[in-house]
């Protein structure tokens, strides 16, 4: 049908009828608004650098996640996500640090047992090492290094990890984009010894 076909109210209320069409599908659709400012955090796929990306693929979509809910005002949404990214990390972790596990596989342990795991393993690197003669400058560097990571999985999981796990707290934005801070940085650290390839 040509334009030039239609008078002047025909066309006016083809057009009403097209506009009514597009209301009523819009109106069916939801969007979402991310403030300028937010939108560094939306669909990043290495929220945390390209070291954390290589070095923890089982984090990535856990921390894009928490990307997206930091973007989206979903602050408590962003804890549960960066304590998943951890979690995450701390697996990487147990199978960097040899630690044998008894009667369960590595993704069905829990926090409390792998923590105590990772605390247990690197008392024993410890104990070694002060019965040792010849000390090495580079295993008292490595007991440092995991002794600070240890520390703060403790603090994670005392201060984030279960109360978001078990609804005990809700987070507003300060709260969020301060543990984003803290885990960006863990993982970042602990990128520079530990990786999922070796």
């Amino acid at each position: 049908m040509r334009l030039d076909t239609f008078t002047p109210p025909e066309l006016v209320r083809e057009l009403k009828g097209i506009r009514d069409a597009v209301e009523k599908e819009l109106r069916q659709r939801k969007f979402a608004f991310i403030p300028t400012g937010k939108d560094k955090f939306f669909e990043q796929e290495k929220l945390f650098g390209e070291a954390v990306h290589t070095a923890f693929p089982s984090a990535a979509s856990e921390i894009k996640d928490a990307g997206n809910c930091l973007a989206a005002d979903l602050n408590t949404a962003a804890i549960f996500h960066l304590m998943r990214a951890v979690e995450a990390a701390m697996r990487v972790l147990v199978v960097h640090l040899e630690i044998k596990l008894k009667n369960k596989a590595l993704k069905e342990t829990g926090w409390d047992e792998l923590i105590k795991l990772i605390d247990k393993k690197l008392k024993e690197r410890r104990e070694k090492y002060d019965n040792s003669k010849r000390k090495k400058r580079s295993e008292w560097s490595d007991l440092k290094f995991y002794g600070v990571i240890a520390d703060e999985l403790n603090v994670f999981k005392e201060n984030w990890r279960d109360k978001v796990m078990h609804t005990w707290d809700a987070y507003n934005e300060l709260e969020a984009m301060n543990v984003f801070v803290r885990v960006r940085g863990f993982m970042q650290k602990l990128a520079t010894k530990v990786t999922e390839n070796n």
